[in-house]
């Protein structure tokens, strides 16, 4: 597990070219359920799929999402998910 205290910890270049490595070209999701919800905090279950220049599917990977809002700005505030 890795946390992220701030924004901008996660060396993105690093991310995406590691996908970009396994012939990844983009991603979108597939689904955005909200199954629980509050005036300060949601939690999203997800499934996105990864997707080759010529249109063919890598994957598909659900992923638990937790939002929250703090000082008035919402943010994610922690990422379960199948993806590698």
């Amino acid at each position: 597990m890795s946390v992220l205290e701030r924004a901008g910890l996660r060396d993105s270049a690093k991310v995406f070219g590691e996908l970009q490595k396994q012939g990844w070209e983009h991603s979108q999701w597939d689904y955005c359920n909200i199954v629980q919800a509050s005036a300060d905090k949601v939690h999203v279950d997800t499934r996105f799929s990864r997707f080759r220049a010529d249109g063919s599917l890598i994957g598909y990977y659900k992923s638990l999402y937790i939002l929250t809002k703090e000082k008035g700005r919402w943010g994610i505030e922690f990422r379960s998910s199948y993806a590698e």
